[in-house]
């Protein structure tokens, strides 16, 4: 059994063979899954976890582990058998691209990426949930499938605002483009889902008229297995996309397979995914890797459009505050036939963070 999204954050081993130990403590990313040995190692003090990326007042608390056995190798080989066709790639603009740096009170977090898209009449700026777990995990906000009381309200009750930063400078602190405000309210939005459900794994807010942004549209169509599709980020090169192949699609899953031998910029979760028009088809979820080839999952076109919908027309006026860790006083109903959600997978583990 293998787990194709998870890297032992001690000894390198990717992708994890055996039973995976993924730490429930430390925030969401590439630094909290152990494979077998390790996390033996670090029961008998041996292997340190966390590491010194995470935040001094999570790093005291009792960090508890859970264990997943993966899936058969066998499953994942057709993903190798699925050409990738030689395609041009697509523009991406200054303005498009961003680093967001999420506001609540007095302290700020950053996050990977995010991008900004056009919905209809809307400018949003997108990107995934995980990616702002730290903050979750400070204000004590369980964003998970377990806490059947989160109504999507109570985030955007503590995050004020986000900055935003032109993330392809390589100074990028130094190249503000603007702020984005206020954060939306996605019901069925969610961390911690079984990788590679990324469905839910979705973080929205309003960007204002800012002539210093760039909005790329949703895309029409779903890519279908075999179409060539992007990564857009500030690649090491220096370029600013890295091709890759939908190798296998689902309602809650898309997965896709990259074919160029370049490295992937680092914390690119919250990146957007492009089609050859450069339209966008799924927000960045994940990274893996299997039989030598980088892999890819990310939060698909029809899921993005559901959110926003439930969003932005089901739900369109605030509903005022919700308290931390409770459900506020008019909780919200399912979404009505104009935001449609899959049904989610049984199983539920963590969504990784590249």
């Amino acid at each position: 059994m293998i787990h194709v999204w998870n890297i032992c954050h001690h000894c390198g081993m990717s992708p994890i063979v055996g039973p995976c130990f993924r730490c429930e403590t430390c925030p969401l990313g590439p630094e909290i899954d152990l494979c077998s040995r390790c996390y033996h190692g670090y029961q008998e003090g041996r292997v340190p976890h966390p590491t010194e990326a995470v935040s001094m007042d999570l790093a005291k608390q009792a960090h508890v582990f859970v264990r997943s056995e993966g899936v058969p190798r066998e499953a994942c080989e057709p993903w190798l058998h699925i050409r990738c066709p030689e395609t041009a790639p697509p523009s991406v603009l200054r303005g498009f691209l961003v680093r967001p740096e999420f506001r609540y009170g007095r302290q700020s977090s950053f996050g990977g990426y995010g991008f900004i898209a056009r919905h209809g009449e809307h400018v949003i700026l997108l990107t995934a949930l995980h990616v702002m777990d730290e903050i979750m995990k400070r204000l004590g906000v369980d964003t998970t499938a377990r806490n059947t009381r989160y109504t999507g309200e109570e985030l955007p009750s503590l995050v004020e605002s986000v900055q935003l930063y032109d993330v392809l400078q390589d100074r990028w602190m130094l190249h503000e483009l603007g702020a984005a405000a206020p954060m939306l309210a996605l019901p069925n939005a969610r961390t911690a889902d079984e990788e590679p459900y990324a469905w839910r794994d979705i973080a929205a807010f309003r960007v204002p008229a800012q002539t210093s942004l760039n909005a790329a549209p949703l895309a029409a169509e779903e890519p279908q297995v075999g179409d060539p599709v992007w990564l857009a980020g500030h690649m090491p090169d220096r370029t600013r996309t890295r091709r890759a192949v939908c190798v296998d699609r689902t309602p809650n899953s898309f997965i896709f397979r990259y074919d160029e031998a370049k490295a992937i910029p680092p914390h690119s979760s919250g990146a957007p995914i492009l089609d050859r028009y450069g339209h966008v088809v799924g927000i960045n979820t994940g990274l893996g890797k299997f039989a030598g080839h980088d892999m890819g999952h990310a939060n698909p076109l029809s899921s993005i459009r559901a959110h926003l919908a439930e969003a932005l027309f089901v739900y369109p006026k605030p509903r005022g505050p919700a308290m931390r860790g409770k459900a506020s006083s008019s909780a919200i109903p399912s979404a009505s036939s104009s935001a449609s959600f899959p049904a989610s997978p049984s199983n539920s583990r963590p969504t990784g963070s590249p």
